[in-house]
């Protein structure tokens, strides 16, 4: 039950347009490993943290950095 609830939220939460590719936007392919798509992640969240990098457009591209990050992780590649 947890797992599908889980799975909606995320499944809901990560369209947030057609011009949104979690693979695209993270630079990596959808076989990429989990290991290589946490190492991006890390490596982007931190360059684009809106704390950190003073762009304009630097919190939009940290929150879809995140739930690119989401939409491939473990937790929701089980759900489909």
């Amino acid at each position: 039950m947890v797992v599908v609830v889980l799975c909606v939220l995320l499944a809901g939460s990560s369209h947030a347009g057609p011009e949104m590719d979690p693979y695209k936007i993270l630079g990596v392919t959808p076989r990429a490993s989990q290991a290589e798509i946490k190492k991006v992640y890390k490596r982007l969240a931190k360059e684009w943290h809106p704390d950190k990098n003073k762009d304009p457009g630097a919190e939009d591209m940290f929150i879809k950095i995140t739930k690119s990050y989401e939409v491939n992780s473990d937790n929701y590649r089980t759900c489909f």
